[in-house]
């Protein structure tokens, strides 16, 4: 605690902080124009981007909209996505099985880096299951959206 007051009543450390905002208050006024330039191309980016994910989901769900073939073919393409999340799920773990039984079975022969290598398949699968799941659950919303207004 005698340190913090003996560095509170030297000049250098008062000179020091002076020094420092002023250090800070000129270079945060430089580079304001620099980082308000770029924090603009990201907003515009990122509208630009949301406009043309906005436009293209209307593009489809006029499509739908318009043609039982369509509707018909997404559901369809919905369940061919449910099958596949599904089969790389029950892949994902039966690979994790095999990791297991080799480790007990051989522990002798066993090689770690086939142990790293088939955890980093099932891991690539499992995700890869998941996200074909999560696309599938969007594709049937979309449909269910556009029944519902068909409906209405």
């Amino acid at each position: 605690m005698e340190e913090i007051q003996e560095a509170l009543k030297s000049p250098f450390w008062w000179f020091s902080v002076v020094l420092v905002g002023i250090v800070i208050n000129v270079g945060s006024s430089f580079l304001k124009t620099y980082l308000d330039t770029f924090l603009s191309s990201i907003s515009n980016w990122w509208r630009d981007k949301s406009n043309a994910r906005k436009e293209k989901y209307n593009k489809v769900f006029n499509q739908l909209e318009k043609s039982e073939n369509e509707r018909f073919m997404l559901s369809f393409m919905c369940n061919r996505d449910m099958h596949h999340s599904i089969h790389l799920a029950v892949y994902s773990a039966l690979i994790i099985i095999v990791c297991f039984y080799l480790d007990v079975a051989n522990s002798t022969h066993y090689d770690s880096l086939l142990n790293v290598v088939l955890l980093g398949l099932s891991a690539f699968m499992f995700f890869s299951s998941y996200l074909t799941f999560i696309t599938s659950i969007r594709k049937r919303q979309l449909l269910f959206s556009v029944l519902k207004k068909i409906d209405s």
